[in-house]
C-alpha cells in the first residue's frame, strides 16, 4: 500500500463549495457568452411574440447582455481576490457591447425610413 502525500482536506474529503464572491464574474462571463450567442437565443422565440424581425432583435439582446455583464464585472472589481477574472470579464462585455453598438449605428444608418 503506497502513501498518499495530499493532506487532508480541512472540511473533510466532502467538503462544501464556497462560492463567496465569484459569483459576479461567472455571471458575467455567461453574459459574455450569452451575447455572443443572441442570434440564436432570439431564435428561439416565437415569431408572433417578438415585435421586429430576428436579426434586428438579436442587436437589442446583446446590448442588454453585454450591459448586464458590465455592471456584474464592475460589482466583482470590488474584491481583489477576484479582480483578474473581474477585468477579464469587463473587457470581453465591453468589447461585445461596443461591437453592438456599431451594429445598431450601422443598421439604423443604412436602413430607409
Amino acid at each position: 500500500m503506497e502513501h498518499d502525500p495530499t493532506p487532508p482536506s480541512p472540511d473533510g474529503e466532502y467538503g462544501e463549495i464556497r462560492f463567496g464572491d465569484s459569483w459576479k464574474n461567472v455571471a458575467s462571463l455567461l453574459c459574455f457568452v450569452a451575447a455572443l450567442g443572441s442570434r440564436y437565443l432570439v431564435q428561439g422565440i416565437p415569431r408572433e411574440l417578438l415585435p421586429m424581425s430576428r436579426t434586428v432583435m438579436a442587436i437589442p439582446v446583446a446590448l442588454m447582455l453585454g450591459g448586464l455583464g458590465i455592471v456584474l464585472g464592475m460589482a466583482g472589481l470590488r474584491h481583489s481576490r477576484s479582480a483578474g477574472l473581474a477585468k477579464l470579464g469587463l473587457f470581453l462585455n465591453a468589447t461585445v457591447f461596443g461591437l453592438a453598438c456599431l451594429a445598431a449605428l450601422f443598421l439604423f444608418y443604412m436602413v430607409p425610413d
